[in-house]
């Protein structure tokens, strides 16, 4: 599978804000080979001079600069992370959220793990990997031995054997190419070579039949511990959540719905386009779950109280929260799922179930995940909680193999277009005083005043920030920009019917950007066989 970037939607977006910049002219490109992609891509506002109308074609381009300029061509938006990626890029330089927008998104990497080196000029084999990382045309990289690629250029040899994979993409795909049969890797690449290979990404072709991500994906923003007016302030800046689910539903002993409703939400959400999925739940109680589920009679009584909220106040579907169901009641929980979802499609209701990861434990013994699916029409995966309160272990909340493993666990019973990837807005702080080991809950926004040394882990996708309190080390596997692209590219890389955030209001607002981001650059990347 190859994969490269849709020119004309990456041009379309960086098109809807060039009218903010006139088109160009430069006194110095007259003689440039590149002069018409020079000034293209000035009038699209992708390239700038060095002032005083100069471009200086020949001159060679910053490791910045040249990010600066993918990030541009690819249409994404600058990210002004809380956490910085490389200690000589602070969030004070100008280079900062462009740097942060693509490192977010695995195209943007460092000289080292601390550093990126903006100032220097970048080279022609690390253009070439930026290059291949940016549009996904990486089948070869990674996957043969530098040893054994044939690399068409007289100087192959001096090509890093980190950068041959990069650089024999780049050239088979016309993204780069050499001179005089000669790729000169460790020469830098000229601003005019950078105007050329940014003008044919977005020249890029359409291939026949080519699929790109769903421009319909569910964005569901759960409500915990926030207003409604707070919550609904929230989703509206998020500029992502389409779907509100608010906490409006709990079963209670005497088989009558607690019911906490506001109706001029729902007015407010479809007068935004949005839907209303409001949260049924049963507080982790699993006797009286039982009781309700057991009896065919009060079961039946329950999915009728449900339905009749449902048409009283004109929501668009139900999010199921059944948490500590006990596994005796593991073919009586299907049969309501059934029961309610056969009574919703029949009012043209929408029916998501919340569940945790399908690891095959005793939590989940509750759960007939292929049942369940069948009838409903989304799982919802709680993809957090892998390290809990109370748990004898500390570590991260929702780190990137385990979610990855979650989110296959679901395919393995239902199809993608049935999977809500639930990520988190929340991590925890852990700190062990002798031999107890304590943890809290803290939000993005807490999280990200805590003075603390960061180091990114690749292995579980998140920075690992320490810090000592009164004495106490304490350890934290920040959930940011970064880590939470990463889980949502994990989603979209499979294909999932959308995502779902636990919580609103716990997030920062860089968040949003980074995520949709991700959403624009699978949008712009085509696959083909």
């Amino acid at each position: 599978m190859r994969k490269w970037v849709l020119g004309v939607g990456a041009a379309s977006v960086v098109l809807s804000a060039s009218a903010a910049h006139a088109a160009a002219t430069f006194t110095d490109i007259a003689n440039s080979y590149a002069k018409q992609q020079i000034e293209m891509l000035a009038q699209k506002g992708i390239v700038s001079g060095k002032g005083q109308g100069l471009y200086d074609p020949t001159a060679p381009i910053t490791r910045e600069e040249f990010a600066t300029m993918l990030g541009r061509t690819l249409g994404l938006q600058p990210l002004p992370s809380a956490v910085a990626a490389f200690r000589d890029v602070p969030s004070s330089r100008w280079s900062y959220p462009w740097v942060q927008a693509g490192n977010a998104l695995g195209i943007i990497n460092g000289t080292s793990n601390t550093d990126f080196a903006p100032d220097e000029p970048i080279t022609r084999e690390q253009a070439a990997i930026l290059l291949v990382k940016a549009t996904e045309s990486n089948l070869t990289a990674g996957t043969t031995a530098a040893a054994n690629l044939r690399v068409p250029f007289a100087d192959a040899s001096k090509i890093s054997d980190w950068a041959k994979p990069y650089v024999y993409d780049a050239d088979r795909y016309d993204l780069m190419h050499g001179d005089g049969g000669n790729f000169r890797p460790s020469a830098p690449i000229t601003r005019e070579e950078t105007a050329v290979v940014f003008s044919r990404i977005l020249g890029k072709a359409v291939p026949a039949g080519a699929s790109a991500a769903s421009d319909d994906l569910i964005q569901l923003g759960w409500q915990f511990a926030e207003t409604d007016t707070a919550f609904e302030q929230k989703v509206a800046s998020s500029g992502t959540v389409n779907t509100l689910s608010p906490r409006w539903f709990f079963l209670q002993e005497n088989y009558k719905v607690n019911q906490y409703v506001n109706p001029s939400m729902v007015e407010w959400a479809h007068q935004r386009g949005k839907k209303v999925w409001p949260l049924v739940g049963n507080h982790f109680n699993s006797e009286l779950t039982h009781l309700y589920l057991s009896q065919p009679d009060k079961r039946a009584k329950l999915v009728q109280d449900l339905i009749g909220f449902a048409d009283t106040y004109h929501l668009d579907g139900l999010n199921i929260d059944f948490e500590g169901v006990a596994p005796a009641d593991r073919t009586s929980y299907s049969a309501f799922i059934q029961e309610l979802s056969t009574a919703a499609h029949a009012k043209n209701l929408q029916i998501s179930v919340d569940l945790p990861p399908n690891f095959r434990t005793d939590f989940t013994g509750a759960y007939d995940y292929a049942a369940i699916g069948k009838s409903a029409d989304y799982l919802v995966l709680m993809g957090y909680d892998e390290h809990w309160n109370g748990d004898p272990r500390m570590g991260s909340v929702s780190s990137l193999p385990w979610l990855e493993r979650g989110i296959d666990s679901f395919l393995s019973a239902v199809p993608p277009k049935k999977v809500i990837v639930g990520l988190p807005f929340y991590t925890r702080d852990w700190s062990l005083s002798g031999s107890k080991m304590t943890s809290k809950e803290v939000l993005l926004p807490q999280q990200n005043l805590i003075g603390a040394s960061k180091v990114w882990d690749s292995t579980v996708g998140q920075y690992v920030a320490t810090y000592t309190a009164s004495g106490v080390q304490h350890t934290i596997w920040l959930e940011d920009a970064r880590s939470l692209a990463l889980k949502f590219n994990a989603g979209l890389d499979r294909r999932v019917a959308g995502f779902a955030y636990w919580r609103i209001g716990g997030e920062t607002p860089d968040i949003w950007t980074s995520l949709q981001n991700a959403t624009l650059y699978k949008k712009t990347t085509l696959s083909a066989q």
